[in-house]
């Protein structure tokens, strides 16, 4: 696997005409090809407006890097430390989507065991029975947040064991 660092491109069509110099009939063919290369060989950068100046990305195989004195590196100690941040990163965004629907299901939970939803509902049978639903589907839904958070922080951490013992 091979590196390179951004530069002035801000998208990855640019970055390609800087790795790529194709020529002849079918440069614009194989242009769009080593773009899509990119895009597959990158997908941390999909949905992305701009690439920010210095970031790292992977040359796909099977294209030849033709600019001279471009410095396409092996993957080395900056890879780790990006995907180092990158799982801190995740670790985060995991805790804090977990508070955050575990705090809509609480709320949920706390309305529909206020005194003023059971004074609205005292006559209606019906509604007492699916607020009664509702309340031990919260219960499940609570479980199921710990559940896939449990996880997902158990796949971060597995993954940065992988990456100590790759030995990146």
């Amino acid at each position: 696997m091979k590196l390179v660092r951004t530069e002035a491109e801000t998208k990855l069509g640019d970055l390609s005409k800087r790795l790529f110099a194709f020529k002849g009939p079918q440069a614009t063919k194989l242009a769009a090809q080593a773009e899509a290369a990119l895009r597959l060989a990158n997908p941390q950068l999909q949905g992305l407006d701009k690439i920010p100046a210095g970031t790292l990305v992977m040359v796909p195989e099977g294209f030849v890097v033709s600019a001279a004195g471009l410095s396409v590196t092996p993957a080395g100690p900056e890879l780790l430390e990006q995907l180092h941040q990158a799982l801190a990163a995740v670790e985060q965004i995991i805790e804090q989507s977990s508070a955050s629907e575990t705090q809509a299901v609480q709320d949920t939970a706390s309305y529909i065991r206020s005194g003023e939803v059971k004074d609205l509902i005292k006559e209606a049978t019906d509604l007492q029975t699916r607020l009664a639903q509702i309340a031990g589907q919260t219960k499940t839904q609570l479980r199921e947040i710990d559940t896939a958070k449990t996880a997902q922080l158990q796949a971060v951490k597995q993954l940065q064991t992988d990456l100590k013992n790759f030995g990146l």
